[in-house]
């Protein structure tokens, strides 16, 4: 799907649903040595579970520019455990896929001039509709 620029400013270009080799299957990535992945849990809200897939993600990556690229998959970024915003937001893609959660990626730039690159991720519980 491509949106059209607005006033000079670039499309943003959302990525498909389905698996990538940037973002596979939760069970292809190798987690050992990583702390125990949070589950959907049945108790809480769909948001509440999702809060503490964030915080996850948050306590094992460190945000490091440079550290990857649009091509890096996501066990060479856990091998790391740096990367940029495109890299944290794949891994809880997976996650949250993993969950039966349909969730999507889009990615744009912010502004023509600077190329500044703005990431959005977005998931759908079914009682809420789609959020960012």
């Amino acid at each position: 799907m491509v949106s059209r620029p607005v006033e000079g400013r670039p499309a943003l270009v959302a990525v498909s649903f389905a698996p990538q080799s940037v973002v596979p299957e939760w069970t292809a990535l190798d987690l050992e040595g990583l702390p125990p992945t949070p589950a959907l849990d049945p108790n809480e809200s769909i948001p509440v579970s999702l809060q503490k897939a964030v915080d996850w993600v948050a306590s094992i990556l460190t945000y490091q520019p440079g550290t990857s690229h649009t091509h890096s998959t996501l066990q060479e970024v856990l091998a790391r455990r740096q990367g940029v915003c495109q890299d944290f937001a794949h891994l809880l893609l997976a996650l949250a896929r993993s969950w039966k959660i349909p969730a999507r990626y889009v990615m744009g730039y912010m502004d023509a001039e600077s190329k500044a690159m703005i990431i959005r991720m977005t998931i759908r519980p079914a009682t809420l509709g789609w959020r960012s």
